[in-house]
């Protein structure tokens, strides 16, 4: 008697929780269609979806969440749709072949804005870009942080197999809208050269720089005006690369390295300030790739064209 009454209860307890599953309220009501994709938990005690009882109630409204049997099936909701909303990223670190610094060099790639500008090929269309991008993340390359790179030069570090370097120039506003989202879906983090004197007037914004910036990419100095530097006094140079250097420093909280000459124009005082200021690397606009023992203020980098075709884009990589 004991053994039937032990059965019916484990039977009634099984066919509790798969009505729980079963009867999940639809998706719509809760408001919640993208939270698997765009959910930030504010709260340190959360469950396995990534966010607690009590903040769900609290954002989603309690009417529809009012007991722990309608959070596990929120949980379940979640956790049955978050794998296929995920975007696209590089593999797992775990699975990442590690090697040391490729002897055919490492590809700085060059961009500007990433937009149609007629007969300008500054401007690469974002229809382009994107095919650039989901290319690489194809063919499995991996994009280094600005500080993975200098520690690879500098150090000897070993790198990710198939790495590379995205820069951008000049804090084009367009780099935030358009080719971060791209960026971001295809798993890679880049490295934004802006002129301090023009943020905020059609380019990038500081709140739009300090949130690249968290989000894992590097913020560089392109000086103050963009003017030639090798026009210039000492004091001039000096200030387009001091100032811009701290208002950087000071405005976004983050560690200014690189230097990226406005037009590639530098002469020897530029070098000399560099070393001073505390920048350690500089990006010309000599076309090549960057190899070991390479000057680290005078790095070389790959001007990618709007216009290019995939197959000549190709050819860039070995």
């Amino acid at each position: 008697m004991k053994k039937i009454s032990t059965l019916a209860f484990v039977i009634f307890i099984v066919t509790f929780l798969f009505s729980a599953v079963i009867f999940t309220p639809q998706p719509v009501k809760l408001g919640v269609t993208q939270a698997p994709i765009y959910f930030k938990p504010r709260l340190t005690q959360t469950t396995s979806t990534g966010c607690s009882p009590t903040q769900i109630k609290t954002e989603y409204g309690s009417r529809f969440l009012t007991n722990d049997i309608a959070f596990f099936k929120f949980s379940v909701w979640t956790a049955m749709i978050a794998p296929s909303s995920r975007p696209l990223t590089t593999k797992d670190k775990t699975e990442t072949k590690m090697i040391k610094f490729p002897e055919e060099g490492i590809p700085v790639l060059m961009y500007h804005s990433i937009s149609t500008i007629p007969g300008n090929t500054l401007g690469v269309p974002v229809k382009e870009f994107t095919e650039e991008m989901e290319w690489l993340h194809r063919q499995n390359y991996h994009s280094l942080s600005l500080e993975e790179f200098y520690q690879a030069l500098a150090n000897k570090t070993p790198v990710p197999d198939k790495p590379i370097l995205l820069t951008f120039d000049d804090g084009y506003s367009d780099n935030y809208t358009k080719a971060w989202p791209i960026l971001r879906q295809n798993g890679f983090k880049a490295t934004f050269f802006v002129t301090t004197n023009s943020i905020g007037s059609g380019m990038m914004n500081w709140d739009q720089l300090g949130d690249l910036a968290r989000e894992g990419n590097t913020i560089g100095s392109h000086t103050v005006h963009h003017l030639d530097l090798a026009t210039l006094s000492y004091k001039q140079q000096e200030n387009e690369l001091n100032i811009s250097k701290q208002e950087l420093v000071n405005r976004l909280d983050i560690s200014v390295q690189a230097l990226c000459f406005p037009s590639g124009r530098y002469n020897k005082t530029t070098l000399e300030l560099m070393s001073k200021l505390g920048y350690k690397l500089g990006f010309t606009t000599v076309p090549g790739k960057v190899h070991l023992g390479d000057d680290l203020l005078t790095l070389k980098r790959v001007r990618i064209s709007g216009g290019m075709p995939l197959a000549s884009f190709q050819k860039q990589f070995p």
